[in-house]
């Protein structure tokens, strides 16, 4: 009765479920101290195999078999009760399976659960093993579980669970994109819309819908979007085209800022803090991206010189190595300036 059902091969967790380390019967000990006797009477059936301190069952529909004795009534409490022990024995689970393990067995109780607070846990789970799926570029698993901690959490916690929900939302707004499902993010757009409280919240969100929009080819309106946001930062770039005086005149600051500064000076260039700043570089390498895809090259001198002049104000970030290179890419073909094209490249 404690041996899970195979879950979909899709699932990160699904061949884990197959195999038993010796350590799975030790968080089980509480409840029968003649486990790992009894499964040593399944071996001797034929029913399992011990390989070391691991057990696994000889077939996949032995291990069916197994799991049909669970009355169907009890089934959603037997798999909560072990995802609730895996839970408290976290250090016996491998760290990188373990967000998997102990959300898959939760999410097969789901129903089972009746409690807010126990909600509100499990929606948590979800989210993690989400985001650590993310991380794994593992996106349906990380679509499926950010739904079931959506559907789970329901939409009358942004009140109470604030920071949960913008996280939640926010994350399945990119497993979404992730998994090209463009339709199905407009709703989930107005809902960060309606219940963010700043813009730094909406910030996330703002970033996948440029990305959408680029991935479908709305270059222009990422580009719109993006500039939209970027005001918002106090960094107003306008979507016109921009005089050759206007050019010349930001690229004279920005070579101002860079006199007489050797390669060891940007070399030592401090990380950039201020948060309104990282993001407005995120959002002006977006721009150059899409502009570029757009061919709306006279775009590009206005972004990326604010890219550096950013860059050599506040400190670098992740995106400052892009501002270098876009910057190089404008000497060399802008104004015919192949060695300081080279050097910044």
């Amino acid at each position: 009765r404690l041996i899970a059902k195979d879950e979909p091969m899709n699932n990160p967790s699904a061949n884990d479920n197959k195999v038993w380390d010796i350590n799975t019967p030790e968080i089980l000990r509480g409840r029968n101290d003649c486990l790992i006797e009894q499964l040593d009477i399944a071996v001797a059936e034929g029913l399992m195999n011990r390989f070391g301190s691991k057990y696994k069952f000889v077939h996949e529909q032995i291990q069916f078999a197994v799991y049909s004795l669970i009355p169907e009534s009890e089934q959603g409490f037997v798999h909560l009760w072990v995802g609730s022990l895996l839970l408290n024995k976290k250090t016996l689970i491998p760290i990188e399976n373990f967000a998997f393990v102990v959300v898959d067995q939760l999410n097969l109780g789901a129903p089972s659960v009746h409690s807010r607070n126990q909600k509100i846990e499990l929606a948590k789970l979800n989210l993690q093993a989400g985001e650590r799926a993310m991380s794994l570029a593992l996106f349906s698993a990380a679509l499926s579980y950010l739904t079931m901690g959506i559907d789970i959490l329901g939409t009358k916690e942004w009140g109470s669970n604030y920071e949960l929900c913008i996280r939640l939302y926010s994350s399945y707004l990119e497993a979404q994109y992730c998994n090209a499902n463009f339709q199905k993010m407009s709703s989930i757009l107005n809902e960060i819309s309606t219940h963010a409280r700043c813009l730094s919240d909406k910030l996330c969100s703002c970033a996948t819908l440029v990305k959408a929009l680029s991935a479908q080819g709305k270059t222009v309106e990422a580009i719109e979007v993006s500039f939209k946001v970027l005001h918002e930062l106090g960094e107003t770039i306008h979507i016109s085209a921009t005089d050759s005086s206007s050019v010349l005149s930001e690229l004279e600051e920005t070579k101002q800022m860079l006199h007489g500064n050797d390669d060891a000076f940007f070399l030592k260039l401090t990380e950039m803090k201020d948060e309104t700043k990282i993001s407005a570089m995120l959002f002006l390498e977006l721009s150059c991206l899409n502009a570029i895809i757009a061919r709306k090259n006279n775009l590009l001198p206005s972004i990326v010189f604010r890219m550096m002049q950013l860059s050599l104000q506040y400190g670098v970030c992740n995106y400052s190595p892009s501002a270098f290179a876009y910057y190089g890419l404008l000497l060399c073909v802008w104004f015919d300036d192949i060695k300081g094209g080279c050097r910044f490249g």
